[in-house]
């Protein structure tokens, strides 16, 4: 057996086509999947590792290095065995050169999930094997989180009537325009963190642009986007205080959702859920996957 990063894009799409078929409950397009690890701003070739026997991949674990102002920490995104090679220590193999990388990046602790560009919010625990794997390897569950899905063919969207009015009141509520990327730094950075401006800006992949903002006196105080973190999800969403009560929440997040129905999605996946009950009531969304999160501390050698 031999461990090793994946040398080049051909090997990369193979670990992408052998985790694909190792997830029953989920499959990823090459775009998703390219966007959640090599577009990973905590991308390293040298923590996207496969598992190989006589040239043949065998099994795949795909990482990401998180800094902080006290210390880094390593997500771990996906990781899958072909069934063929399963129970011959093959995970266990690309777990311990992962700590071996890990260290070498002074990381505090191998952490599911990682907060940022996720696969999974979490790990879904019908991965049963995937959970006896990770208490054998010393992981401990920290938590959980759920993800809520909302019907997009049931209802209208229509938000017309409530922007005349936030209009009337100084409010402008519109698409994200390509001029906008200043400001949406600058609103991010001061109401809320780098890793919501990093997602957002990936709405400028997409045609039309999958973010909505609420704009006062120039200045955006308000967003929603979608179709960035994955595909068919809606996230993420925020307001400053100025705009709180106001709706406008609601109003951004239909906007998007009428997005997602353009693109032919007839549900919107709403991930790592926070406020349910807004999204019951609003999105008329139910709880329909939960996740739990691990942590293994990392001794430094």
């Amino acid at each position: 057996m031999e461990i090793r990063p994946l040398e080049n894009a051909e090997e990369q799409r193979a670990a992408w086509a052998l985790l694909n078929s190792c997830m029953p409950y989920d499959k990823f397009t090459w775009t998703e999947f390219e966007r959640k690890t090599l577009r990973d701003p905590g991308y390293r070739a040298d923590l996207m590792l496969g598992a190989f026997e006589g040239g043949d991949m065998m099994g795949a674990m795909l990482a990401a290095v998180r800094q902080s102002a006290e210390a880094a920490r390593c997500n771990l995104k996906l990781f899958g065995v072909l069934p063929p090679y399963r129970r011959r220590g093959v995970a266990t193999a690309l777990l311990g050169r992962l700590e071996q990388q890990a260290r070498a990046l002074s990381a505090s602790a191998i952490e599911i999930p990682g907060g940022f560009l996720y696969f999974f919010p979490g790990l879904d625990p019908r991965y049963t094997p995937a959970v006896a794997f990770l208490i054998r390897q010393g992981f401990k569950r920290t938590g959980e989180s759920f993800n809520m899905l909302a019907q997009l063919t049931e209802r209208s969207f229509d938000t017309s009537q409530e922007e005349q009015s936030l209009a009337a009141a100084g409010i402008t509520v519109r698409r994200l325009a390509l001029g906008d990327q200043e400001g949406v730094r600058e609103f991010m950075l001061r109401a809320f963190s780098h890793g919501w401006l990093e997602e957002t800006l990936l709405a400028y992949d997409n045609t039309p642009v999958t973010c909505h903002v609420a704009v006062v006196n120039g200045v955006i105080e308000g967003f929603a986007a979608c179709q960035v973190c994955g595909e068919g999800w809606f996230g993420p969403m925020g307001t400053t205080a100025l705009l709180r009560g106001r709706h406008i929440g609601r109003v951004l997040m239909y906007r998007c959702f009428r997005d997602l129905t353009d693109l032919g999605y007839k549900e919107a996946v709403i991930p790592w859920v926070g406020p349910a009950e807004f999204y019951a009531k609003f999105a008329f969304a139910d709880v329909y996957r939960v996740f739990w999160h691990y942590r293994k501390p990392l001794a430094q050698e």
